[in-house]
């Protein structure tokens, strides 16, 4: 299954605000995960070159068919329709064929045909802790969290209570129980199974914590009320365009495209890339999410010295925090005083302190 929806891309813009860079300057390396801050990134005017990658190559065919439907003569809605609901279906795809890699046509030809007649943006693709947290709340709280936006002040006050005072155990034993139930989660070894696990209760606080900071800032106007990452939070498929499907996104991304091959993809892992070359700026998400701080040190080392320029600068996040910590432990040097997770609008990482960093490497 693909996973579309599961990612904020507003981190990796203000990083990429902060080099203040020439136009089509910077060379940018970033994990590919729902594709939308790769396409978020490679409108940024000072970008002038992405390679995008993931060690799952369904993620490299996400991004290929959303940068074809964006850079389309499709109308607004027709877009906007097909990745949705799959409006249109194998037609509208057959008349993008032409401008995917191979490979992508081949992928939506056999395994993805459900994919593009029900839409990649379609509620199926959320990603797994929206999902758990919305059940979780229906079954333990008997709360829809659809209906927030029309909720009256006492109930909406009562959803942000849940949020800032639960104590997770319910909603840690949901989350573990998705996992042990994965076929990718009984496919690791023994031992990261158990890594995993005993992270899990971290994480269900960051997440439950980090839905109600989101609401609080969308309810006093600090968030905007409509808006495309908190569409999916609350009711797992967008209503609010990404950036990359708006008209002047969709305008930015052709004028990119027709000056050059400004998109690479590799399907890698970050540490195994080689003959890439040398990139401003990495963005390595949150690969690290669940991973010992030891592995995710070397990592952040292997991949400064084979990706990074001098003084370029990578972002990392971790749902159970240290994010910092891991950059520093690298060689990293961190802004003073910088708070990223106020910019990342993910309930596991929204204002919960040490899960999003970033750090300029000599």
């Amino acid at each position: 299954m693909l996973v579309s929806n599961n990612e904020d891309f507003r981190v990796e813009t203000a990083c990429l605000h902060r080099f203040d860079a020439p136009a089509d300057s910077l060379r940018v390396a970033m994990v590919t995960g729902g594709a939308d801050t790769t396409l978020t990134a490679l409108m940024h005017p000072s970008v002038g070159h992405v390679l995008s990658f993931d060690p799952s190559p369904l993620q490299i065919h996400l991004l290929q068919l959303k940068l074809a439907v964006a850079i389309s003569d499709l109308a607004a809605d027709q877009a906007a329709g097909f990745l949705l609901r799959g409006e249109g279906g194998k037609a509208v795809f057959s008349s993008l064929a032409a401008t995917l890699p191979k490979e992508t046509v081949e992928f939506f030809q056999t395994a993805g045909e459900d994919e593009i007649e029900s839409g990649i943006l379609r509620t199926d693709n959320d990603g797994p802790f929206n999902k758990i947290l919305r059940k979780w709340f229906s079954d333990e709280h008997d709360v829809d969290l659809l209906g927030w936006r029309g909720m009256s002040a006492a109930d909406k006050a009562r959803v942000l209570s849940i949020c800032a005072t639960d104590d997770c155990e319910t909603l840690t034993v949901a989350i573990a129980t998705f996992f042990k139930a994965a076929p990718w989660f009984q496919a690791m070894p023994e031992e990261n199974q158990a890594v995993v696990l005993s992270a899990l209760s971290i994480a269900a606080d960051r997440t439950l914590r980090g839905t109600g900071k989101i609401l609080t800032d969308v309810d006093c106007g600090l968030l905007p009320q409509d808006d495309f990452f908190t569409d999916i939070l609350l009711a797992a498929t967008p209503k609010t365009l990404p950036p990359w499907l708006t008209e002047s996104g969709r305008r930015a991304l052709r004028a990119k495209m027709d000056h050059g091959r400004r998109l690479e993809t590799m399907a890698s892992r970050a540490e195994d890339i080689t003959g890439a070359g040398k990139f401003d700026f990495v963005s390595l998400s949150n690969i690290y999410d669940f991973a010992k701080e030891e592995p995710a040190v070397a990592s952040v080392k292997q991949v400064v010295g084979s990706l990074l320029k001098p003084n370029g600068e990578v972002l990392v996040r971790r749902a159970v925090g240290n994010a910092a910590g891991i950059l520093t432990q690298a060689g990293g040097v961190q802004l003073e005083g910088e708070a990223l997770e106020n910019y990342d609008v993910n309930s596991l990482f929204y204002r919960n302190a040490g899960t999003v960093a970033a750090a300029k490497f000599a």
